[in-house]
């Protein structure tokens, strides 16, 4: 406004009016207590860790710092080149503080350190006195703090994959580890069932052969029909982990009826199945008890002329078939003592048969189990033996 004022007029709303050689000039001395009165704040320097950052200054409306970056000072200034330090400054870094700070007069620096991951607004607020902020200027600006890679989401997800990747592998390793065992205790256990056959083939070879040499051809023949019939029924069995009841009892018939002929029916047997067991529905291992029975007629009851006898028992015990063969035979005493001084038929069947319990057990925690008795009669003689087998119920499944 020109010096050269001629005169002065006080409006009713509280304005100026000045005349002079130039003009006119309206004035509101309300301007000079209000906010439009007062200096732009803008943002002179950024420093981080003591370094600045940030060149392009003008304008700016936020920052983006990294985790480690949490130590920084923001400087600040106003547009009234003039009087930059007759004004008062505060400021607060919202979502960190929310009390102002007054750095006092002719300080405009806004320093913060330790600041944790987030996003934040400065506010600076500027007026003329620094005991009455009700007229001001203000300037905001965003601030965001990364949080370190640890911590982000991506790295959660990250992590999660990572863990349930290496779960999976284990689980994938164990399972598979059990399944090469599992593999390996069927590939034995098959084994063993199978050696069984030519152990029990070596056997009745003989028997033919014998009855050739005697040239007693009728029997031969009728012996080779049965002969066929079992080894039908032996190579059916030692396929399969278990069998139905049915099949191990019409397995023992062919077997029993076989040795009669082979020792020219100097003994009998009997097959005895409480009327409460289904046979058809009942699974156990093949051919358990056919070794112990081979052993009785070989090491027993092949000693006897006459009057020899098995008795084979098949009962249910609380969730368990119980099976007994008992033979009237020498007993296993009078029968080692034989042994001494001649050759004598060589039993593997039950070792066998202890060795195929023990896989069942490892794989199935098969609970199965066998007892051998010695049997004598009144005065303490020998009288035979009987073999107790204790096996787990396992049921068919009805197709």
């Amino acid at each position: 406004m020109s010096e050269d004022v001629n005169a002065g007029l006080l409006l009713e709303n509280g304005e100026l009016v000045f005349g002079s050689k130039q003009g006119i000039c309206i004035f509101n001395p309300d301007d000079l207590l209000s906010g439009r009165g007062l200096p732009d704040i803008f943002i002179t320097a950024i420093n981080i860790k003591g370094s600045p950052a940030f060149s392009a200054l003008y304008d700016l409306s936020g920052i983006e710092l990294e985790y480690d970056e949490n130590f920084f000072g923001i400087e600040f200034s106003n547009s009234d080149i003039s009087a930059t330090d007759a004004y008062a400054y505060r400021y607060r870094l919202l979502g960190f503080e929310e009390n102002w700070t007054f750095p006092g007069k002719g300080m405009s620096a806004a320093r913060y350190t330790n600041v944790p991951p987030g996003d934040y607004v400065l506010e600076i607020e500027l007026s003329h006195d620094a005991s009455n902020w009700e007229f001001i200027k203000s300037h905001s600006m965003t601030i965001k703090i990364n949080k370190p890679f640890w911590r982000q989401n991506w790295f959660y997800l990250l992590v999660v994959f990572i863990i349930f990747s290496l779960a999976f592998v284990i689980v994938r390793e164990i399972l598979h580890r059990q399944f090469i065992y599992r593999k390996n205790a069927e590939l034995k256990e098959l084994l063993l069932r199978a050696q069984i056959n030519p152990h029990f083939i070596f056997n009745a070879l003989v028997a033919i052969q014998g009855f050739v040499y005697k040239k007693e051809n009728i029997e031969a023949g009728r012996y080779l029909g049965e002969f066929s019939k079992l080894i039908r029924l032996t190579l059916e069995n030692t396929r399969q982990e278990y069998i139905t009841l049915s099949k191990e009892i019409e397995f023992l018939e062919y077997y029993l009826k076989l040795q009669q002929l082979r020792f020219n029916y100097r003994f009998k047997y009997a097959i005895i199945v409480e009327s409460d067991i289904e046979t058809e529905l009942l699974q156990i291992p093949p051919m358990l008890t056919q070794p112990f029975i081979e052993n009785s007629i070989e090491h027993g009851l092949s000693e006897k002329e006459e009057n020899g006898l098995i008795e084979i028992r098949i009962s249910a015990d609380n969730g368990f078939i119980s099976i007994s063969a008992e033979d009237n035979g020498i007993g296993r005493s009078q029968s080692q003592a034989l042994k001494k001084g001649m050759f004598r038929h060589k039993s593997y069947g039950t070792e066998i048969t202890k060795e195929r319990l023990d896989f069942l057990k490892k794989k199935y925690n098969y609970d199965a189990s066998f007892r051998i008795e010695d049997l004598s009669d009144n005065l303490g003689r020998p009288a035979g033996t009987r073999v107790n087998f204790k096996i787990p119920v396992l049921a068919t499944h009805n197709s």
